[in-house]
């Protein structure tokens, strides 16, 4: 029984106390909880923008850096590209350079076979034909080189 009176007088004791306020003093006390939460809205709102400009502020370094890495990136790549370039324009003149030569080996041999002006002028057609392979190999080279820049 005692354990149902405390409980009930302290209730009691508390609407007492709580109907002792003036309307005034009602007044203030909304006043002061409505002055209390604008002051933890605005702190709320403070917040919430510095962590929305720290998150831009960091969508805006990583796009940075992503356009710098690809940028880098890019460079990179287009170096490779006329690296790879110049070795083909090379290997593709050097393997023009062998045929033209073994071709120009291959027919001097035939023309020695041949006597005179037979031979003179065989040997002429062959050293004209290594001439213009040799110049059109070079051509070739170069506009790739040239391209590869």
């Amino acid at each position: 029984m005692i354990n149902r009176i405390v409980p009930s007088l302290a209730i009691a004791a508390l609407l007492l106390v709580g109907c002792g306020e003036t309307a005034e003093e009602k007044a203030s006390d909304v006043a002061e909880a409505n002055k209390q939460a604008e002051k933890s809205i605005a702190e709320a709102r403070t917040d919430a923008n510095d962590s929305i400009i720290k998150a831009d502020e960091g969508a805006t370094n990583a796009m940075q850096t992503y356009a710098q890495s690809d940028a880098e990136a890019r460079v990179k790549l287009g170096t490779a590209e006329a690296d790879a370039m110049s070795e083909h324009a090379q290997a593709k003149y050097d393997l023009a350079i062998t045929t033209a030569e073994e071709g120009y080996k291959v027919a001097t041999q035939k023309c020695n076979a041949l006597g005179g002006v037979d031979r003179t002028s065989c040997e002429n057609t062959a050293e004209g034909m290594l001439a213009t392979a040799n110049a059109d190999a070079a051509a070739k080279r170069d506009a790739a080189l040239l391209a590869a820049e």
